[in-house]
């Protein structure tokens, strides 16, 4: 077979896969009528189908995704925000799961893949009761921006309450709020805060308060600076109960914990420092 024979070949494989793959039965969408002017040239397209009148009802919507998620963000202190790379071993994994508010037990998230998330290609479920739980870095000398995506099935934002919780025992919780109490378009909540600086390495703790799934995509903590582009939320007790039953949830389970630096690395840093600032 010549070379030109071939293509040939592949091509017609491939048109009937497109024609008889997509709609079953050798799926054709409809033409749409297009009015012409005396000349015969086309002038506006036709809204209504040239039977009855109807608007077509389409075939199917087309979705754009980014495999890797929300890559805007390049400063993400989330090991993962966007759920896109998780590992067979839940050791490895930058989120946990917990079946209930008990924390007792925990497992990978419950993944959804395709276009009920909000970036990316894959996004988190919480059922009811259901608790997540993140693995974040902190930025010496700066606030932190805290946001996330939730899409609550019962329709309202305050289903979902979200902490950011420090890894030491020294520091207590900040909440993480929505925007409004109802969803914007989609259906989605965005939940956004300001966190002062934090000298230890963090946990964004959310949970599914209501009776039906949530969905949580596209979470992002990245160093405010000064400008403090987010809004401060709002002024609320911290709760210190909550963020000692993480600690111990996540030294219960021996997950993975991100150390403080010790007195010698703390050192070190500072030599390198002076160093670097005696040769410029």
């Amino acid at each position: 077979m010549t070379r030109r024979t071939i293509f040939g070949v592949v091509f017609a494989a491939a048109s009937a896969v497109w024609m008889h793959g997509c709609g079953g039965e050798g799926e054709r969408l409809p033409a749409v009528p297009v009015e012409t002017d005396d000349d015969g040239d086309a002038t506006t397209t036709g809204t209504t189908t040239s039977g009855g009148g109807a608007t077509p009802v389409p075939k199917r919507e087309v979705y754009q995704r980014n495999p890797f998620g929300n890559v805007a963000e390049t400063g993400n202190l989330l090991w993962d925000g966007d759920f896109e790379f998780r590992p067979p071993f839940a050791s490895q994994y930058g989120w946990y799961q917990a079946e209930s508010s008990s924390l007792f037990g925990v497992g990978n998230t419950k993944q959804v893949v395709g276009v009920r998330c909000r970036s990316g290609l894959k996004c988190a479920r919480l059922e009811t009761d259901n608790v997540l739980l993140g693995l974040a870095v902190s930025s010496e000398g700066n606030d932190l921006s805290v946001s996330f995506w939730a899409k609550p099935d019962s329709g309202t934002c305050l289903d979902v309450e979200a902490w950011l919780i420090s890894q030491e025992t020294t520091a207590f919780s900040d909440a993480i709020l929505p925007e409004s109490d109802s969803p914007a378009a989609g259906g989605w909540c965005h939940f956004l805060g300001l966190v002062a600086e934090q000298t230890h390495a963090q946990y964004l703790y959310i949970h599914n308060r209501s009776d039906s799934d949530v969905i949580i995509d596209d979470a992002v903590i990245v160093p405010a600076h000064a400008e403090r582009q987010m809004a401060l939320s709002a002024t609320l007790v911290p709760d210190p109960e909550l963020a000692v039953a993480v600690r111990a949830w996540m030294a219960r389970e021996r997950l993975p914990r991100i150390l403080p630096k010790s007195p010698g690395q703390l050192a070190w840093e500072k030599h390198m420092e002076r160093r670097w600032r005696i040769a410029r």
